[in-house]
């Protein structure tokens, strides 16, 4: 099994396309985790959130990671069980 561990993209959804972008043309990517910081400090956090909600991508919460998505009453990152 092939993982991509991924982290601190803090808001940055044009850097996270990138790798994502990348992602696709690695050869067996079984799985991605992410390892945290997603969300805050970057231009895009609801859409880098966003992005990653809709690829169902588990992660841990990082120290930076606060809810820019609480107004829809869901939080920021799904936390891995």
């Amino acid at each position: 099994m092939r993982v991509a561990l991924l982290s601190d993209s803090h808001g940055d959804h044009v850097a996270l396309a990138k790798v994502i972008a990348d992602l696709e043309k690695a050869t067996s990517v079984d799985e991605v985790l992410l390892g945290g910081d997603l969300a805050q400090g970057g231009p895009q956090p609801v859409e880098t959130i966003d992005e990653i909600r809709n690829r169902r991508w588990r992660s841990v919460r990082g120290n930076s990671d606060v809810a820019p998505d609480s107004h829809r009453g869901r939080p920021a990152v799904t936390l891995w069980p």
